[in-house]
């Protein structure tokens, strides 16, 4: 259970800290709380197969696309998080970037590819998880978030800007940095 490992959790625009079983994990990428699950297992088994732990993980790195963070111009902060997406890691990663306190807060989300007959029902249930967190800014990227994304926003009156092109998108990005923003990239 959670509670049997996992007793601090911390999150902010320079990595993460899980505090786990009275042993701090420190990562250089912003892993959702649920990683937890996959640290503490790892011990688990190296505990059960009688092998050492490197509990500094210090050989730990992420394919790029996966929590990565960058220093953009202007002074910005970029949280890279584009590879895959389905509601389930848009939303633990959402869920991350809540608990991030930043000043400037905005998210670039693109399309959840592969969705199958429930492409319409989860970008819709995206859209709602995204107004809660009640960003600075929100750009929607493709299709499919243009399409059943963008009208929820639209109908709750909050506001969203959508686009088709990514060098649309980037022009617009640029047109309303201004210094300081942290901005999460998610999508597919």
């Amino acid at each position: 259970a959670k509670k049997d490992y996992l007793t601090d959790y911390n999150v902010d625009k320079n990595g993460t800290l899980f505090k786990i079983k009275n042993n701090n994990y420190s990562f250089k990428f912003l892993l959702p709380e649920a990683t937890f699950l996959s640290i503490a297992a790892t011990f688990e088994l190296a505990n059960f197969l009688g092998k050492p732990t490197d509990k500094s993980f210090s050989m730990f790195e992420l394919p790029p696309g996966r929590s990565s963070i960058f220093r953009g111009i202007k002074g910005i902060t970029i949280l890279d998080s584009c590879y895959n997406a389905n509601l389930s890691s848009a939303t633990e990663i959402v869920n991350m970037f809540n608990k991030i306190n930043v000043d400037k807060k905005w998210v670039v989300i693109g399309d959840m590819l592969e969705q199958g007959k429930h492409e319409e029902e989860e970008h819709e249930k995206l859209a709602k998880i995204i107004i809660e967190a009640k960003y600075d800014k929100v750009f929607l990227l493709g299709p499919q978030v243009s399409k059943y994304t963008y009208p929820v926003f639209e109908s709750a009156n909050v506001e969203a800007e959508k686009f088709l092109s990514p060098k649309d998108l980037l022009e617009r990005l640029k047109e309303e940095i201004s210094g300081g923003e942290t901005i999460l990239f998610k999508g597919a």
